[in-house]
């Protein structure tokens, strides 16, 4: 992409008879920007490069509309033909979040900016000096021209700075098929360009389903390798020759085999497969559940659903709460906070990652993890609110006694693999902070989003999910009354299929909650609960 700019760089400074300084100042201004874009496991990052691709298509297509001279001279490229023509998003779906929150509508567009738009940056380049040819040879002088050629090499000169490189695309490809692993989806449909009951702009090119099984081979996952492969004949694909003798020479695999395999790529290059071990099976099984799950056939202490405004700030606008553990205590606050405090809290921790403040971006692709983080601090008022309501909500001292709040947005088909929030190992831990203020007594995670499909909060050890819904909130302990870590509350971000993923957590520290929560004078009474001076029924 770099030598298609240069080349359009010569063609702007000869239109302009410019000297070569500016050819220096072209060529240079290319690495005062500095692409460090993280697409794939970033959804803002990535809902700006559909954004993009939808105003480039936009403003080519209005070029050739306008000048009949550009329609005519760009019959004759291909390559523009086909970016024109393979339009992902249109203007007015940009805005509907099933669409552009689609993992297959996002892979499309990754794939198109790394092989399409290149090729179309270069055409566009020879285009214009076509057009400067044809102006040259003709006898009657053209008013428009300079105006079309700048317009043409301006906008060859800002698809040019998007780079999207070939790893990024590989990357997106093992979320696709993450996700089938993950919601046992059907190859074909995936081929077709449906998720679950949701379609994409349009079914896979044969490119974009090479890559893919390329990238279950490179894993060696053949469970999906030939999954895959057994679908390409029927849609008069090439198999990829790496991908050919494995299937070919290897016994298929049956469908309850690839449901208790996994499939990880290790730190050498290498990859390998492994039985599932019980608690990974009941991860995914739990996942797989995707709505809320039923409450404890016990019956509760209190009902499990009540309302919630013993607090005076809360008596205009009680919040309602369903009780949806017994053990481990987990409570689900539903509409805590509205939608419009979701989205300024969402902008505070967007504007810290842009203009680099006092949150740390912590950007990764993992066997565990596929997102963005940022820490928030109760500095700003928007982050105070949320505060001050968990506070008011579970009777915790959450603004002196806690973490800053953690906003966190999950990539294309990201998720987090089961884990604890309390720490196990102090060594690890910072020993003045730890001492203060003790080990993780409670969570509180905010959904900030609506997710459609996937991404929900499994907890496998409890055989519940609980599916993102904007505004509400998940509270759990983490520990009992005495300290002691409660094991139950192993739990994961499930791979997200259809949508943005974004929450905030919120987690209290156990020293500075006696007065709220004072230990039990038996062990068997030692897990916490809300106090009943917080629950009105």
């Amino acid at each position: 992409m770099r030598r298609n700019f240069i080349f359009a760089s010569v063609i702007i400074c000869f239109s302009r008879k410019i000297s070569f300084r500016c050819l220096l100042g072209q060529y240079f201004s290319k690495f005062l920007i500095t692409n460090c874009s993280n697409y794939h496991s970033s959804n803002s990052e990535l809902l700006q490069l559909i954004s993009k691709d939808v105003d480039f298509s936009q403003r080519l297509s209005s070029l050739k509309k306008k000048y009949p001279l550009v329609k005519d001279t760009l019959r004759g490229y291909p390559e523009i033909q086909a970016v024109l023509k393979n339009r992902i998003i249109t203007k007015s779906a940009r805005s509907n979040e099933v669409i552009i929150g689609n993992p297959l509508n996002q892979f499309y567009t990754l794939h198109k900016f790394s092989t399409q738009w290149p090729k179309a940056v270069q055409k566009l380049s020879r285009a214009s000096a076509e057009i400067l040819r044809l102006s040259a040879e003709s006898d009657e002088p053209n008013p428009q021209l300079s105006e079309i050629v700048a317009k043409l090499l301006g906008l060859s000169r800002e698809i040019s700075l998007v780079e999207v490189e070939i790893i990024e695309v590989k990357r997106a490809a093992q979320s696709i098929l993450r996700l089938q692993e993950f919601y046992h989806l059907d190859a074909g449909d995936i081929l077709q360009g449906r998720i679950e009951n949701y379609s994409a702009a349009r079914p896979m090119t044969e490119d974009e389903a090479r890559l893919t099984i390329l990238a279950a081979f490179t894993k060696a996952d053949f469970c999906r390798v030939t999954q895959w492969g057994q679908q390409f004949p029927s849609l008069g694909f090439s198999i990829p020759d790496l991908v050919e003798p494995v299937l070919r020479k290897r016994k298929p695999p049956t469908r309850s085999q690839c449901a208790s395999m996994q499939c990880f790529s290790g730190g050498s290059g290498k990859s390998y497969c492994t039985g599932k071990d019980d608690v990974t099976n009941k991860y995914q099984q739990t996942c797989n559940q995707r709505y809320f799950s039923t409450l404890d056939k016990s019956k509760p202490r209190y009902p499990p659903c009540f309302l919630h405004a013993s607090h005076p700030a809360l008596i205009l606008q009680p919040t309602r709460v369903e009780w949806v553990s017994l053990n481990p205590p987990i409570y689900m606050f539903h509409s805590i906070f509205t939608p419009q405090e979701c989205d300024q809290f969402w902008r505070v921790g967007r504007s810290e990652e842009q203009e680099g403040g006092s949150g740390s971006d912590d950007s990764r692709e993992s066997g565990a993890r596929g997102g963005t983080n940022e820490w928030l601090s109760d500095s700003f008022d928007e982050v105070y609110l949320f505060t001050k309501r968990v506070s008011q909500s579970t009777g915790l001292s959450a603004d002196s006694e806690s973490e800053d709040w953690q906003a966190s947005s999950y990539g294309l088909g990201g998720h987090y693999w089961f884990h604890y929030d309390y720490f196990s190992d102090h060594t690890s831990l910072d020993h003045d902070s730890f001492s203060s203020m003790g080990n993780r007594l409670a969570t509180f995670m905010v959904y900030l989003s609506d997710v459609y499909f996937g991404g929900a909060t499994a907890f496998p050890l409890l055989g519940k999910s609980f599916q993102p819904k904007k505004g509400s909130a998940l509270f759990w302990f983490n520990l009992d009354l005495a300290g002691a870590p409660l094991p139950y509350t192993l739990h994961g971000g499930c791979a997200v299929g259809v949508g943005t993923k974004r929450i905030g957590n919120k987690w209290v520290r156990y020293n500075g909650q006696f007065n709220t929560f004072p230990c039990g004078l038996k062990r068997e009474k030692q897990t916490p609960k809300l106090p009943k001076s917080l629950v009105k029924f």
